[in-house]
């Protein structure tokens, strides 16, 4: 507890030390001030109370000033252990604390009666001003008129009181147990911390644990802030020991590391080698470029994992959901794009629009995880186009405006439309994704259940044999989770530049995808690569990258655009949408040959074949297309496949 055995001769030579003169808010640094013999701590804001108050009346008294009342105490490097808001109890409450935590949501700046002035209704006489609590009860002394204790009505005079600025914000745990949402609690930010804090802030807040009770005698506790600090480290609640560098060191030096780090995600799960490579250099991430100008270029790579149902797709980003130190999950199914973005929110307190934060500008610095992509509304899904690219979140409504960051990386996940992946149709004619969307992602693998005896065999005895190995306890991962935290928060401090070497490839890489003029990439994917490269640049702990790392990432990147094509080419054109203008060709061919008569399937693609460059698998699709949407008709139970123009 704090005990003030001198309180004018310590606390005045405490201010004096730290040079305060002049009325202002007073900074009390808890390391300085507890060197003092007459001054002594325990964990309790209302001792801190008499403290911060016994230090205005001496610096009044320094100053010359008579009425210090309505000046701020901020109370520094107070040494307590960050505290989970989940972890608060009844028995917190008077106590001062340290929480690690994010801004969820920010109300505006109102003005909080601290010294209440009332006056005699009768012969309007003033009445001594004594300071308030949220209960605002008034003494019984300031009940009665100075003048004539006879005169009992009294009226509150707004002119009269000391008042302070304050903000209402609502903060929740940085991190949340698994399946549950993050615990979240009110607190109130006082003087100079008003207006500085936007949804998605994580900051450091020493509180006091004060509390509530409204009209059905419910009591609720809340944090009144004695200061407030922006921009805590992201990865802030992992904490890396020297020996936890030492072995991360190690495991970097390893020459499977790769290997060992994609098969500690989820080893229940049998194969997918190259999706969970692509996972492991997700997580790790690039480098993000920030340009003279304020211009920036994103390090964080986007992973989209499109295929049939029982793949195993939710149990791959949920695994990586409890691997990432900091990462927010939402199901496209039950998401809203005001929930995956911002949302405006009527304060309860007056009614008045405040700015909610939603899942990707609280997985600010970390990465959000969405399952079912495909099923959330079009109009939800455009809020991504910003989000993904710009990492930024431009918020007009209700009268706000304000941009908010979203600077992480998106792993998604989408079943096909019709349930079913088809081989003879595009991937983009199968999956309710807009290619404007789908070219933001770095990698798009899709996973298709084809039936394979040697590969059955094999994932039947993976399963079979990992229940048995999980009762028994004996699955074990190549490197534990916590281990693998530690790597990815250490790892993240290295800045890898791209060499020469690495770039020439990247280069030359670019300009042979770019070879076909009716399908190839984009800037965009290139830019995905030089992040992919970063990445595995991170993982080996390296300043800079090598060939091996680029000649990597363009491996991985091949992998993953010869399974989205359903074939064993580079046919980008599916996912971009640059074969539209092949597919209207088609089809233009299409209605003049069959605008009059029928002709078999097998006659129509060798005379739209003859003399043009488009292949088998071409016309199938465009001539499926046109089934699927009415306009041709294919009777399929004669000899051969005959087609028909509708008319």
């Amino acid at each position: 507890m704090l005990e003030v055995v001198d309180p004018p001769l310590d606390i005045q030579k405490y201010l004096t030390l730290q040079g305060y003169k002049e009325p202002q808010d007073l900074i009390i640094d808890y390391p300085e001030a507890i060197k003092f013999d007459g001054v002594k701590y325990e964990l309790d804001s209302k001792t801190f109370e008499v403290f911060a108050d016994d230090c205005l009346r001496e610096l009044r008294g320094l100053s010359g000033k008579m009425d210090l009342r309505p000046y701020n105490v901020t109370l520094i490097n107070y040494p307590a252990k960050p505290r989970q808001i989940k972890t608060l109890r009844n028995a917190d409450i008077g106590k001062l604390i340290n929480v690690d935590c994010v801004v969820r949501k920010v109300s505006e700046i109102r003005q909080e009666i601290i010294w209440a002035g009332y006056r005699c209704a009768e012969c309007d006489s003033p009445i001594q001003l004594f300071k308030v609590d949220k209960t605002m009860r008034i003494p019984p002394w300031a009940r009665r008129c100075p003048q004539d204790e006879n005169h009992k009505k009294i009226y509150l005079d707004p002119e009269r009181c000391l008042y302070r600025d304050i903000q209402y914000v609502t903060i929740q745990d940085l991190t949340a147990e698994h399946g549950r949402q993050p615990r979240s609690i009110n607190a109130v930010v006082p003087g100079i911390f008003c207006d500085k804090l936007t949804p998605g802030n994580r900051c450091k807040i020493t509180a006091k644990v004060k509390v509530e009770v409204d009209k059905d005698n419910i009591a609720c506790i809340y944090l009144e802030c004695c200061n407030v600090e922006k921009a805590v480290d992201d990865y802030c609640d992992i904490v890396v020991t020297p020996e936890d560098i030492e072995e991360i060191t190690k495991l970097a030096a390893r020459e499977d590391i790769f290997k060992a780090l994609s098969e500690s995600i989820n080893p229940s799960i049998y194969g997918y080698d190259s999706i969970k490579l692509a996972l492991v250099l997700q997580m790790f991430g690039g480098v993000t470029c920030t340009f003279d100008d304020g211009s920036k270029q994103r390090g964080d790579s986007h992973v989209l994992l499109c295929g049939d149902p029982s793949m195993a797709k939710s149990q791959l980003i949920r695994s990586v959901y409890n691997i990432v130190p900091r990462g927010v999950y939402a199901s496209g199914r039950s998401t809203s794009g005001a929930g995956l973005t911002a949302a405006a929110i009527k304060d309860e307190l007056d009614g008045k629009w405040t700015l909610e934060a939603g899942a990707m500008v609280l997985a600010n610095g970390g990465m959000c995880i969405i399952d079912e992509l495909d099923k959330m509304r079009e109009e939800d899904r455009s809020a991504l186009h910003e989000a993904m690219e710009s990492q930024t979140i431009s918020f007009n409504k209700a009268g706000i405006s304000e941009k908010l960051e979203t600077v992480c990386s998106v792993l998604a996940a989408a079943n096909p439309i019709d349930g079913k992946f088809i081989p003879e149709q595009d991937i983009i004619k199968q999956i309710d994704l807009p290619p404007s969307l789908m070219s933001r992602f770095d990698l798009i693998f899709s996973m298709i259940d084809v039936p394979n005896n040697d590969i059955d065999d094999s994932v039947a005895q993976h399963v079979l044999q990992t229940r048995a190995k999980a009762t028994s306890g004996e699955i074990v991962r190549p490197i534990s989770i916590d281990m693998m935290r530690k790597y990815v928060t250490y790892a993240k401090t290295i800045n890898p530049i791209i060499t020469k070497e690495s770039q020439d490839y990247l280069r030359s890489m670019y300009k042979s995808f770019r070879a076909n003029k009716e399908s190839y990439i984009t800037v965009r994917q290139l830019e995905a690569l030089e992040r992919l490269t970063e990445s595995a640049a991170r993982i080996k702990l390296r300043s800079e990258t090598t060939l091996e790392d680029a000649k990597m990432a363009v491996q991985l990147f091949k992998m993953a655009m010869k399974s989205v094509t359903l074939s064993d080419t580079m046919d980008v054109s599916c996912i971009y949408g640059t074969s539209t203008v092949r597919q209207t060709n088609i089809e233009k061919r299409l209605y003049e040959l069959l605008k009059d008569s029928p002709w078999e399937l097998r006659l129509i693609r060798n005379e739209i074949m003859r003399g043009t460059d488009f292949s088998e698998k071409e016309i199938n699709q465009c001539v499926f297309a046109l089934e699927k949407n009415g306009k041709l008709n294919i009777d399929r139970e004669q000899t051969s496949i005959v087609v028909s123009w509708k008319v």
